[in-house]
């Protein structure tokens, strides 16, 4: 099953690494078949977050994302995955640490709304802030997950060995 986590992790490693064998950006593009009226359906893209157990547990919660990160990054693509695990191999370091990537299916609409109003480059991924520092999407972000028209899974997670 393509949702299950597979330790990635290298023998002796102090921390273990799981990780999804099949991402959204690697998935074989989906048939966009016509609605029953006629209409296409969305194009969905994907896009990852990287995050504390703390906001992962929220999300997990709730369903939505926490409103507590004053930047709050997105990143889409393969490059944003990329972006996100140099937290997981000490290439980029943020205080708590993180032990989460999570990736949402958003609608390719709410992605191109949200970049509208915000992004820059990190580390050759484009970003958007959903929080009060970046692009103040959270709102647009949060509602698309109530709506169920933004999905989720976790996609990669790092634990100390024990």
């Amino acid at each position: 099953d393509s949702h299950q986590l597979v330790e990635v992790s290298h023998k002796g490693a102090s921390s273990i690494l799981l990780e999804a064998p099949e991402l959204g950006f690697q998935a074989p593009e989906a048939l966009e078949l016509p609605e029953e009226d006629g209409s296409e359906t969305d194009e969905m893209v994907s896009v990852y977050r990287h995050m504390t157990d703390k906001e992962a547990g929220y999300l997990l919660e709730h369903s939505i994302l926490p409103d507590t990160q004053p930047y709050q990054t997105i990143v889409v693509g393969e490059e944003g995955y990329e972006y996100c695990k140099k937290y997981f191999t000490g290439k980029k370091k943020v205080t708590p640490p993180v032990t989460t990537i999570v990736e949402f299916q958003c609608p390719k609409q709410l992605v191109e709304e949200l970049f509208a109003m915000q992004w820059k480059i990190e580390d050759g991924a484009r970003s958007h802030g959903l929080g009060e520092k970046g692009g103040k999407g959270l709102p647009l972000f949060n509602d698309s997950l109530r709506s169920s028209s933004t999905s989720w899974r976790v996609v990669f997670v790092k634990r100390p060995r024990r």
